[in-house]
């Protein structure tokens, strides 16, 4: 079992229309001035704003201006561990991460051409994950090594959670094997918490990253108050 912020998982639901309490927002413009990408020289990607006064998340006294989930696809950050820090009123401080503007490897812009400076923002709700879907990706870890793709599998659950099952908390469902043991904050050395799983699915129907089998792991230190993100691919 992977350490989590709450034993209960979340999937986020999309409410375009709707404005509920706790305010969590999905993409949106990022207006913090610390969050910058070092190497594009523009804001980072908001993906998430976790609304902290969620008392189901139990993060309010860690990051009281609430947690916000940032990346960038347009450099070689994705390429390795990106790590910062929250401060109390919300900015950021980052402290780890891939130096490098383009990547070489591409003969085309990665992930694709007029990439966004922002993606679309919505208000999305946290659905509880039934203990069925909670067993399925249990089970589902538990034999990421050894499944050949010939086993029978709940078709639906399958559709439910692979690439648009942006989730919060729990047992995060990974998409391939996956090396926990170097999710330890830069600061302190401890062992960090699961926190959310953000897959390629967003209002813009490119995705993020122009690939649906690609999955970010988010982790945090609740004693540094740091956030560190991992990219779960091939």
């Amino acid at each position: 079992m992977i350490p989590t912020i709450s034993q209960q998982g979340y999937l986020l639901k999309f409410q375009p229309a709707k404005r509920n309490h706790p305010s969590h927002i999905f993409c949106g413009e990022n207006h913090c001035r610390d969050a910058w990408c070092p190497n594009c020289n523009k804001p980072l990607l908001r993906l998430l704003q976790l609304d902290t006064s969620d008392t189901r998340l139990g993060l309010s006294d860690v990051f009281p201006a609430g947690l916000p989930l940032y990346y960038c696809w347009t450099c070689t950050i994705y390429k390795d561990l990106f790590c910062y820090q929250v401060n109390a009123e919300g900015t950021i401080s980052i402290l780890r991460y891939r130096q490098g503007l383009y990547d070489y490897e591409y003969e085309i812009p990665y992930p694709y051409d007029d990439y966004p400076a922002f993606f679309p923002e919505t208000a999305v709700e946290l659905v509880p994950l039934t203990q069925k879907e909670q067993a399925f990706i249990y089970e589902m870890n538990a034999t990421i090594d050894t499944r050949t793709g010939t086993e029978p599998l709940d078709e639906e659950l399958c559709d439910k959670l692979y690439g648009t099952g942006h989730q919060v908390g729990g047992e995060p469902f990974l998409i391939f094997p996956w090396n926990y043991e170097e999710m330890r904050c830069p600061l302190c050395r401890k062992e960090l918490r699961f926190c959310a799983s953000i897959w390629n699915e967003c209002l813009d129907e490119r995705g993020f990253a122009g690939d649906e089998w690609v999955q970010h792991l988010f982790f945090v230190c609740l004693d540094c108050h740091v956030v560190m993100a991992d990219e779960n691919t091939t």
